[in-house]
């Protein structure tokens, strides 16, 4: 292979039971750098494209060779991605172990920490299923006066925006290692009584959890740094992980750098690769100064500073997009890191030639934004500009800006793909069916005339116009009679073709089943009425939902859609992902959630729900597909596209400096006790970074779009942003 001139052919052998793999990379030397150093801590900042993954992958076949290394990362998609690479490289030998945070904070628990009677770790729970556990479980802590509830804020009980705000407050807590006594301290100093009340919960709140075995996401990080505060147990896992290499550091948040501190001492190999220019999970608890504050947090065995490597040669993009991204980012500061760091940082070698492009265009309008970016796609592919549809991606800051973006590439018959998790679990059309007729079932007469209609037009059974209105006739025929030609409803009054079809399916034993041309009717009212006898037997809301699936045949349905490609293949395969993924919450609730009144409650949580566990990442499933992938600048953090469309970039929109008022403001929340609310400035500087994240996914050419119009009524604003 040839090796470009300055550049380290790093060949590592005896590691792989098969002779034939014998792992090579292509090193510049400052990657070479990161791959040779061991017995100490180092911090390496990585930009877009320089290599800090290879690097990584590198060191840990290196240290293989050694001994057994440890990887963290903090996607299970980037984690799985690391895993298949050094699978590849390595062949069948012994694999270094790669997790992410939480999976190895479990895998501690599991290992080391007490289990219940019947032997068995806790159970982790997902944030829907922790956000309506906590909504019940203080509902009845407030009305039976076990903690002192402010007044003023008693209406909000029960409702999902305050479990959802309690849940961030405490995950918060726990994620900063605070306890129900520190909490209550922070709460009084700060004269913050909803705090206060909410500290004496968290102490309840984790012991019915510990009775029922369950953990949540934030508690599990500290239940791990617990145990391994225990130095029997830090030698064990430092013996067992010598070196350990931790990807995009930046999104590090407290606990996470305390268990990184109990597993490491000051003469372990611990590599820290990260870029605080791409730090944008602060809303997650992610702490941008954790990486600035690296080589202070893990010392030197002399107690000096611990050093910083910058990987310098930028691979992904030619000059002229990294000028426009660097224009971007460098209005946003970067602590106390060294003049020196910060120039190599900020200013690295263009390995491409500038050969790719930055465009900026404007419209009058969101309709005609959306409209535009459709058809420059559909032109750049017919062109010839890109080899695929998967080469393009269209990258928004909000998944509010998704729809309408959605029906113009849909109307221009471009494939496209929505990033499972940048859609709530409730808002696909799958789930959105099934949660229809489970409803219904569970209470009649909170069938509207929409989701009636819907039944029957949506989901397994589609109708189409024609055979809807052949169905709606013979419906009106039967009510009706043979003398009057109008079906009407108690009063006297006709009734339309919806408020007919909602009428008959609520009493259906007005309807002769010999009636031909009714079949479909029959078919939904007997899957509604077998959930209904499901749910009056008390029986666990999964099986509910198992009984409406299984009385379809929608699953064949998907699945042959799947393997037919195209628009339809995404969207079935989309679809089939959200179902596993309503079918594995519904399972982890157990009989927790049975009858029609629970079930009723876990329909409105889950559709009040805007974030999505997610289980099939969306990069997983994209890139099978040829596919324009359409993503929020979040989502899109780690990939990659050849052509990137920024879209909404104006004023009011991105940057988006409004302050968000929120009830119990747990973003105020510091290890200092409270910070107070964020800055003009701070809220500038995180919607750079997230700008910056965005136009530093395209390799090739990077299109920019905004709304730019006098028209008052514009949304979002009327001028470019700044």
């Amino acid at each position: 292979m040839s090796v470009p001139h300055g550049y380290v052919l790093l060949v590592v052998t005896g590691i792989s039971q098969n002779a034939a793999v014998e792992p090579a990379f292509a090193l510049d030397p400052d990657q070479s750098r990161l791959v040779a150093h061991t017995g100490s801590p180092l911090l390496c900042l990585a930009g877009p494209g320089t290599g800090k993954t290879t690097a990584i992958l590198a060191a840990l076949c290196a240290r293989t060779a050694e001994c057994s290394p440890l990887a963290l990362t903090f996607s299970r998609a980037a984690a799985e991605e690391l895993r298949e690479r050094l699978a590849v490289t390595l062949g069948d030998g012994l694999l270094p172990t790669v997790s992410t945070f939480h999976a190895f904070a479990y895998a501690i628990v599991r290992e080391f920490g007490p289990t219940d009677s019947f032997g068995r770790a806790p159970r982790l729970l997902g944030g829907a299923e922790q956000e309506q556990r906590l909504r019940e479980l203080l509902t009845f802590a407030v009305k039976e006066g076990r903690i002192p509830w402010p007044p003023e804020l008693a209406a909000a009980i029960g409702t999902a925006g305050l479990a959802k705000q309690v849940r961030l407050l405490l995950s918060r807590a726990q994620l900063l290692g605070f306890g129900p006594e520190e909490l209550a301290t922070v709460a009084r100093n700060a004269a913050m009584p909803e705090w206060e009340a909410l500290a004496d919960f968290l102490g309840e709140y984790l012991d019915v959890f510990e009775a029922l075995g369950v953990l949540d996401y934030s508690e599990l990080i500290g239940r791990a740094v617990g145990i391994v505060s225990d130095e029997s147990i830090a030698v064990q896992l430092r013996n067992r992980y010598p070196a350990i290499y931790v990807d995009e550091y930046q999104d590090t948040d407290h606990a996470q750098v305390q268990l990184l501190q109990a597993l490491t001492t000051a003469t372990s190999t611990l590599v820290a690769v990260g870029d605080p220019d791409q730090a944008i999970y602060g809303f997650r608890g992610a702490d941008v100064g954790g990486i600035l504050r690296f080589s202070d947090d893990f010392p030197l065995a002399n107690g000096s500073p611990s050093p910083t490597l910058v990987l310098r040669n930028s691979r992904r993009f030619g000059s002229t997009i990294g000028s426009a991204a660097q224009r971007v980012i460098s209005r946003v500061g970067m602590g106390t890191l060294s003049v020196a760091v910060r120039r190599d940082h900020r200013m690295p070698r263009y390995a491409r030639p500038p050969r790719d492009a930055v465009d900026v265009l404007t419209f009058d309008s969101t309709a005609a934004q959306a409209g535009g970016v459709a058809d420059r796609i559909r032109r750049a592919r017919m062109h010839g500009e890109v080899a695929a549809w998967s080469d393009i991606a269209v990258i928004v800051r909000s998944r509010t800006d998704i729809p309408n973006l959605q029906h113009a590439l849909d109307a221009a018959s471009i494939p496209v793909d929505i990033a499972v998790d940048d859609q709530p679990l409730a808002a696909n059309r799958a789930v959105s069916w099934l949660l229809d007729v489970l409803e219904f079932a569970a209470q009649p007469s909170l069938l509207s005339i929409e989701v009636a209609e819907s039944l029957l037009l949506r989901g397994p059974i589609s109708l189409d116009a024609l055979a809807y209105r052949n169905l709606v006739r013979k419906l009106r025929q039967e009510v009706a009679g043979p003398i009057d030609p109008r079906s009407q409803d108690s009063s006297g009054r006709a009734l339309n073709s919806n408020d007919l079809v909602r009428s008959c399916l609520v009493d259906p034993g007005r309807i002769s089943r010999d009636l031909e041309g009714l079949s479909e009717f029959w078919r939904i009212v007997d899957i509604v009425e077998g959930a209904r006898v499901v749910l009056a037997d008390s029986k666990p809301v999964a099986e509910a939902l198992w009984t409406i699936w299984a009385a379809t045949d929608w699953s064949e349905q998907l699945v042959v859609s799947s393997g037919q490609g195209g628009r339809a293949g995404v969207a079935a395969d989309r679809d089939l992902d959200a179902v596993v993924r309503v079918f594995d919450f519904a399972e982890a609730m157990g009989a927790d959630v049975s009858g029609a009144a629970s079930v009723l409650m876990w329909i409105r949580d889950l559709r009040k729900q805007d974030f999505s566990d997610s289980g099939l990442s969306s990069r997983q499933r994209s890139t099978e597909r040829d596919v324009v992938e359409v993503v929020t600048a979040h989502a899109a953090k780690g990939r990659e596209w050849s052509v990137v469309f920024v879209v909404g970039v104006q004023e009011g929109s991105w940057p988006d400096l409004r302050q968000r008022p929120s009830l119990l403001t747990p973003e105020r929340l510091s290890d200092d006790g409270i910070d107070p609310a964020p800055r003009h400035s701070d809220l500038l500087e995180a919607d750079r970074r997230l700008f910056y994240v965005a136009c530093t996914r395209a390799s090739d050419q990077l299109v920019v779009t905004a709304v730019a119009s006098s028209d008052p009524t514009a949304r979002s604003g009327s001028e470019p942003s700044r």
